[in-house]
């Protein structure tokens, strides 16, 4: 019987970041003219939320790490995905999960009844603001031709389409530009050992004494992937130390290392470029609401599991827009546009902890209980320079970055829940007010030719060049060339005060994007 006198109150609501990485399966045995992946038992600390993976596209390579075929998930089990057709594979082949609309499992407790987990215990930031992707259904009505009444004779539902997602941040760190502009080219980090990971990409990768020490893995080596995993999460399952995601073929053992957690003396240094092809990194949000007051606000189960507890996944989610604002006297903030594939609510009838179990949002991956962390970039410590000057009289300033992604769907993708998102034409605009110190802006917009920079790399000149920072060393740093003014408005004021410009300047390209920062991306 299903509970219905007491509301859901967001005081019991939650939305947590989990990222979407490729996910390395190792099958069990071999395939022969069958549409069904086992997981192999090395794979046994995982077990796959059902059906949270439908759509979802699977690369099948053979021993010599050779590409065999692109496949799609048609549903999912604990331990199998169903493909939408039937293969053939040797004992060592093995398949890779692509990271689009694949939230990225964790492991399941080590202690009965053995709970399904997800990397959901990831921290957004200093959010402000934020809109769940919500579901519209297409309804179809239609008549067949039979009189007798004016109402339609037959009425069916159609494509289901998940969008309006958006988050309001007031921005503390600048990872958010790695899914803005697509790829992550380089990071240097601080390595707190450098030792083997062990013998199989699927298992165990650290002792218990080596994970204590910290939280994260990454290849030094050079060997890792522009769109991710760029940092793997070591977690204990209660008996063990394990990887998440599993390690990637691509990965090698001999180069992981364990990161020292950051400081102000040994931060992140991320080098993001723009991705031109068809895709863009993605990350899943988890909502949850729960009507329970115990430490226990996170499961789905007991006698009414439905009524206590309720958890959906919005998973794919593209950045579409990415709005970077910052106002005199106030802190930078980022809008964040999501192009979101499909939701997904979690069933019932599966033992499933939201937020990987965890209750306290301080132990969040990514939380930091350091101040200055916390904090968030300010105004005042941001600077700006363009046509070979720097404009020291700016009062608010937005830079947008739009992917303009498209809506897409398929044949053979086996839902109607689910679609894709395309990248388009990218842009950038920035808009901001001044008070006028020259006529630069004004002789700029009358000029024909358009700016760019000059001079050898890294001193390029005449570039625009946005910096935010903190006393900390952290740091944002944007550089755009080829570039516009548009618009240019200039006002007298009433009061006979300073005068103020505002213009809109458009580029076409992508000098340089530099963060150095605390945050741990795991792409």
């Amino acid at each position: 019987m299903v509970e219905n006198n007491e509301i859901f109150v967001g005081s019991g609501a939650s939305i947590t970041f989990v990222p979407e990485n490729d996910i390395y399966i190792k099958q069990s045995g071999v395939i022969t003219d069958s549409a069904t992946i086992t997981l192999h038992g090395d794979m046994v600390h995982f077990s796959l939320v059902d059906d949270l993976y439908v759509a979802c596209a699977v690369e099948h390579y053979d021993t010599s790490d050779v590409l065999q075929d692109t496949l799609r998930v048609k549903s999912n089990t604990a331990t199998t995905l169903v493909l939408t057709k039937n293969i053939t594979s040797s004992a060592n082949d093995y398949f890779i999960l692509k990271g689009y609309g694949a939230p990225c499992p964790a492991p399941k407790s080590a202690v009965t009844p053995y709970p399904v987990r997800l990397l959901s215990d990831e921290w957004l930031g200093l959010v402000n603001t934020a809109t769940f992707p919500s579901s519209t259904i297409e309804m179809k009505e239609q008549n067949l031709f039979l009189g007798g009444s004016r109402n339609f004779t037959f009425a069916y539902k159609g494509i289901e389409t998940s969008d309006g997602g958006s988050l309001d941040i007031t921005a503390n760190h600048g990872a958010w530009l790695y899914y803005a502009l697509g790829l992550c080219s380089s990071i240097s980090a601080t390595a707190l050992t450098t030792t083997g990971a062990g013998s199989n990409h699927a298992t165990t990768a650290f002792s218990a004494a080596a994970a204590s020490a910290g939280k994260y893995i990454y290849d030094d080596g050079d060997g890792h992937i522009t769109n991710g995993p760029l940092f793997y999460r070591v977690i204990t399952d209660g008996s063990d130390y394990q990887i998440c995601p599993p390690l990637l073929p691509t990965d090698a053992f001999a180069t992981i290392d364990l990161l020292t957690i950051p400081t102000s003396t040994n931060l992140i240094e991320y080098t993001f470029t723009e991705a031109n092809s068809a895709s863009l990194p993605s990350f899943a949000l988890e909502r949850t609401f729960s009507k329970l007051n115990s430490s226990n606000t996170y499961a789905i189960e007991g006698e009414t599991p439905e009524t206590h507890n309720f958890v959906t996944i919005a998973r794919g989610n593209r950045v579409n827009s990415l709005t970077i604002s910052a106002n005199e006297n106030e802190e930078v903030k980022m809008a964040v546009e999501l192009n979101t594939r499909a939701i997904t609510s979690i069933p019932s009838t599966i033992n499933y902890e939201a937020r990987r179990g965890v209750t306290d949002e301080t132990a969040f991956a990514n939380y930091n209980r350091n101040n200055s962390f916390l904090e968030p970039f300010f105004f005042y410590d941001g600077s700006i320079s363009m046509f070979s000057q720097e404009f020291l009289k700016i009062t608010s300033l937005t830079l947008a970055i739009n992917n303009n992604i498209v809506d897409k769907r398929y044949i053979g993708v086996s839902s109607r829940e689910v679609k894709e998102g395309i990248p388009a034409q990218r842009f950038y605009e920035m808009t901001f007010t001044a008070q006028v110190t020259d006529d630069t802006l004004f002789t700029e917009f009358r000029n024909l030719t358009e700016e760019k920079a000059t001079g050898t790399d890294p001193n390029k000149v005449g570039l625009i060049e946005l910096t935010f920072s903190k006393s900390n060393g952290e740091q944002i740093v944007i550089k755009l060339d080829d570039y516009y003014v548009t618009a240019n408005n200039w006002t007298i004021p009433e009061d006979l005060g300073a005068i103020d410009v505002e213009a809109t300047i458009k580029a076409r390209t992508l000098n340089s994007c530099t963060v150095k920062t605390h945050w741990v991306l795991q792409g």
